[in-house]
């Protein structure tokens, strides 16, 4: 299996442990993380899958049937993960028909981390973890070398329900106002 990682919306691959750790080490620490807190400074993110081939912005044919969204922000100390797969891929009952994003039972004040950037939209601090965390489930994600999600943090169902899991800019800085 190949990892197909896009990264700064150029397409990039890891067919050897050197080019994985490379990726892995871009993705963790060279995303612009942006913020919240200025205008049209959205940030960005990364996508990593698993499938037999290299897929690219020509391949139209087929698609990975798994995808890793991976956000961080190394200023902060957090990230954000979601996973999903096509219906194509088949996985355990639990986790079929379903986005999932990691989650966080004690989240920080201020993560920063983006979610969408073309919107712009920032993921809720519920759903950010620490970058260590981030780091751990890419690494699971990579070493397994399915597509499969990773185990070692704790996952929520995004339910389909964007306005949980994403706030704007506005949104953002209004909610950690009324939280000091």
């Amino acid at each position: 299996m190949i990892l197909n990682a896009v990264i700064h919306g150029t397409y990039h691959y890891g067919e050897s442990p050197q080019q994985v750790e490379a990726l892995i080490n871009k993705v963790l620490y060279d995303l612009d993380p942006g913020t919240p807190w200025e205008a049209m400074a959205p940030g960005e993110d990364a996508y990593f899958s698993f499938a037999t081939a290299r897929h690219d912005a020509d391949t139209f044919d087929w698609w990975p049937d798994n995808y890793l969204q991976i956000a961080t922000n190394p200023r902060t100390g957090f990230g954000a993960l979601t996973w999903t797969h096509t219906e194509e891929r088949q996985v355990a009952d639990s986790l079929y028909g379903h986005r999932w994003v990691s989650v966080n039972p004690r989240p920080p004040r201020d993560p920063a981390v983006i979610g969408d950037p073309g919107y712009p939209r920032w993921f809720h601090p519920a759903y950010t973890i620490p970058l260590d965390h981030v780091e751990a489930a890419i690494r699971e994600f990579c070493r397994r070398g399915t597509g499969e999600r990773p185990e070692c943090i704790l996952w929520s169902s995004d339910g389909d329900d964007l306005g949980r899991l994403y706030v704007d800019a506005h949104q953002y800085r209004a909610m950690l106002r009324n939280a000091a």
